[in-house]
C-alpha cells in the first residue's frame, strides 16, 4: 500500500469532527479567514533526502514511486493547500534520539505554542524541585504546654507555599488535632506570611439568604472575609429560580467591594463564592472554624507574628515548638503531571513560581519563575534567553513567540533524549497527555494504531493550535515533534486540531512504510504510577478562568448566574 492510500485510512479511523468552515456556511456573521502574515517565512516544506534537508519537489512522480519522505510531505502539501490554510503553520520532525531532522515547514519560525509553555515551566519546576519533594504545612504547639487533651498557648500554622493547599488542607489538620485526642486550645490561632501559610487562590462562600418577598435577602460570609464592603442591590422574590449575580472588584486603597444582584425565591438558599483578600488570615480563620467543627475549642483568636518571634517567645518560656498535626502535597511529579495532561493554568504559573522562589530563598513571584525557566532554557536546551518570548508558565499570554525547533529542543532534552539526560526524564515524560487514553488528547487518536504511541501537549487559544511530544510507533526509533498553527480565525479552531491529527496520521503512515511496524502491540511505556489521581477526561485546553498568576488572584469580575 503506498504512503498517500495509508494515510487516507488511517485519517479515516480518527474520529470525524464536522470542521468550523463547513460549520460557518451556515452562519452569516462567521469570522472570515485571516491572511498570511507578511513577516511569515515562505512555506517550503523540507524533507530528509541524501542526509540533509531538501525542498519538497514541485512536481510529484506518478504513485508508489516516491520515498516515504517525498510522499509524507506530499500529504502535509495537502493539508497546507486545504485544512491548514486558513492560517500559519510551522512544524519539525527529529529523530528523537539523534536529533537528525526529518521533515521540517518553517522550523525557525517565531510561533505561539499556547500551553506548549507548560512543558518548559515543568521541566524547569522538577529540575529545581527533584520528582519526589512535597509541600508541607505544619499545625505547631509548645511542647511543654501539650496535655493529652489540652493544648496550653498559641499553636501555629506554617505553610510552605505549597501551590495546592486549600479548605480541604485546613480540615485536615483539624481531624488530625481531634484523632490525638484534643478537645481545647487555650491560645489563639497564629499565623506568619500571609503568601507562604495561606491557600493560594482563597476563595470564602458566601450564603444569599431569601427574605420576605420584596425585600433584600441578608447575605451571610463564612470565615475568612476581611476588608469588604458588601452593596446588595438583589430582592427576593415570590418564586423562580435563583439568578444571583456576584460581582467582585479590588478598590485602591487594598480593600474589596463585593455587589450582590438578581432575585431569588422565598425559602432559597444560594451559595457563592468570593476571593480572600488577605490569604494566612482566612485560614486562621478558617482553620479555627474547622477546628470548631470537629469538637476543639480555641478560646483565643486569629493573631499574626512572624515564625522567629514565635519561636522566641516560647524559648522565653522554657519551651519550644513540635508538630502538632501536618498535611502534605502531591509530589512534585504528581503536580507536573497534573499540569501537563490536564493543562492547568494557574498550577503551572504557580508551581514555576513557586520553584524559583526556593531556587533563590525568596517569597515566589510569576515573574522569577519566568527568569528561571529561562535560566534552564539555557542552561539544558542552550536556548538563549533573548531568542525567545515568554511571560507566563502556563503558556496563557498573545505575547509568547517559540520557535518549533526551539520546541522540540526542550522536548528532547526533558524527555532525556541528549547526552546530559535529567534524572526527572521518565516522570516529565509520563506527564504528557497520551493519544485515546488521557488528559486533553483523551478523546483523540482513538485508533488502535495510536494507542500509547502519541505523547504530547496540547496548546489552544482563540487563534492558535499546537500540539507539540514524542510519536513512539516505532518505540526504537522515536520521533519529537512541533506542529504549531497561529493566525487563523477562531471559527477554524476544530478545524486545524483535524488537520493536525492528519499531520499525525501521516507521520504514523511515514514509519510505517519506512520500518515496516506492524502494529501488533501497544508501545511499551509505563504509565505513570499516580494515573488515576491525575488523568483528565476533558478535551479542553488554556482557556479557562482560574487565576493564572500572582496579578489575577482576584478576578475584576467573578459572576455566577
Amino acid at each position: 500500500m503506498g504512503l498517500v492510500a495509508l494515510v487516507a485510512t488511517l485519517a479515516a479511523a480518527l474520529p470525524l469532527q464536522p470542521s468550523a468552515h463547513a460549520a460557518s456556511k451556515k452562519r452569516s456573521s462567521a469570522p472570515a479567514q485571516t491572511s498570511k502574515a507578511k513577516n511569515a517565512t515562505p512555506a517550503t516544506i523540507l524533507i530528509a533526502q541524501d542526509g540533509a534537508l531538501q525542498p519538497l519537489s514541485e512536481k510529484a512522480p506518478r504513485l508508489g514511486s516516491e520515498s516515504a519522505e517525498a510522499e509524507f510531505g506530499r500529504a502535509l502539501q495537502a493539508l497546507l493547500k486545504k485544512s491548514l490554510r486558513p492560517g500559519i503553520t510551522a512544524l519539525l520532525v527529529v529523530d528523537a534520539k539523534t536529533g537528525t531532522p526529518i521533515f521540517a515547514l518553517r522550523p525557525d519560525e517565531a510561533m505561539n505554542p499556547a500551553s506548549n509553555v507548560k512543558m518548559i515551566a515543568t521541566a524547569t519546576a522538577l529540575s529545581v524541585l527533584g520528582t519526589e519533594h512535597r509541600f508541607t504545612t505544619q499545625l505547631l504547639a509548645p511542647a511543654n504546654g501539650t496535655e493529652p487533651q489540652r493544648i496550653k498557648g498559641d499553636v501555629y500554622l506554617l505553610g510552605s507555599y505549597d501551590p495546592t493547599f486549600d479548605t480541604d488542607g485546613l480540615h485536615a489538620l483539624a481531624e488530625r488535632c481531634k484523632a490525638q485526642g484534643i478537645t481545647r486550645i487555650d491560645g489563639n490561632i497564629v499565623f506568619g506570611d500571609s503568601d507562604r501559610d495561606g491557600p493560594y487562590g482563597a476563595r470564602v462562600p458566601i450564603d444569599i439568604v431569601a427574605t420576605a418577598r420584596g425585600k433584600a435577602p441578608d447575605i451571610v460570609p463564612w470565615p475568612g472575609l476581611h476588608d469588604t464592603v458588601v452593596i446588595n442591590r438583589a430582592k427576593t422574590v415570590r418564586k423562580g429560580k435563583p439568578r444571583i449575580a456576584v460581582v467582585q472588584k479590588r478598590l485602591a486603597d487594598g480593600t474589596y467591594q463585593i455587589t450582590v444582584s438578581g432575585t431569588i425565591a422565598a425559602t432559597e438558599r444560594v451559595t457563592k463564592t468570593v476571593a480572600a483578600g488577605k490569604r494566612a488570615l482566612f485560614a486562621g480563620e478558617w482553620l479555627r472554624w474547622e477546628l470548631g467543627q470537629v469538637g476543639i475549642e480555641v478560646t483565643g483568636s486569629v493573631a499574626m507574628e512572624p515564625l522567629a518571634h514565635y519561636v522566641q517567645r516560647l524559648a522565653s518560656q522554657q519551651q519550644f515548638a513540635v508538630t502538632l498535626a501536618d498535611r502534605s502535597s502531591l509530589t512534585v511529579g504528581e503536580l507536573v503531571s497534573k499540569i501537563n495532561k490536564r493543562s492547568i493554568n494557574w498550577l503551572a504559573d504557580r508551581l514555576v513560581a513557586v520553584a524559583a522562589g526556593f531556587a533563590h530563598n525568596v517569597p515566589p513571584a510569576l515573574a522569577l519563575g519566568v527568569a528561571e525557566m529561562r535560566v534552564w532554557l539555557q542552561a539544558h536546551a542552550a536556548i538563549a534567553p533573548n531568542s525567545l518570548t515568554i511571560d507566563t508558565g502556563s503558556g496563557l499570554s498573545y505575547r509568547t513567540k517559540i520557535s518549533p525547533q526551539q520546541l522540540v529542543t526542550v522536548i528532547r532534552d526533558a524527555a532525556g533524549f541528549t547526552a546530559d539526560a535529567p534524572s526527572f526524564a521518565p516522570t516529565w515524560v509520563q506527564s504528557l497527555s497520551v493519544g485515546g487514553k488521557d488528559g486533553t488528547l483523551a478523546r483523540r487518536f482513538l485508533a488502535p494504531q495510536f494507542t500509547n504511541r502519541i505523547h504530547a501537549k496540547t496548546g489552544t487559544l482563540s487563534n492558535v493550535v499546537a500540539l507539540s511530544g514524542l510519536l513512539l510507533t516505532n518505540p526504537e526509533r522515536p520521533l519529537a515533534f512541533a506542529l504549531v498553527t497561529n493566525k487563523h480565525a477562531p471559527a477554524y479552531k476544530t478545524q486545524i486540531r483535524r488537520a493536525h491529527e492528519q499531520v499525525i496520521s501521516a507521520l504514523t503512515a511515514y514509519v510505517v512504510k519506512r520500518d515496516g511496524v506492524a502494529f501488533i502491540a501497544p508501545a511499551t511505556v509505563a504509565a505513570p504510577a499516580t494515573v488515576n489521581a491525575t488523568n483528565g477526561t476533558d478535551g479542553s485546553d488554556d482557556e479557562s478562568s482560574e487565576p493564572s498568576s500572582d496579578t489575577s488572584e482576584v478576578p475584576a469580575a467573578t459572576v455566577t448566574p
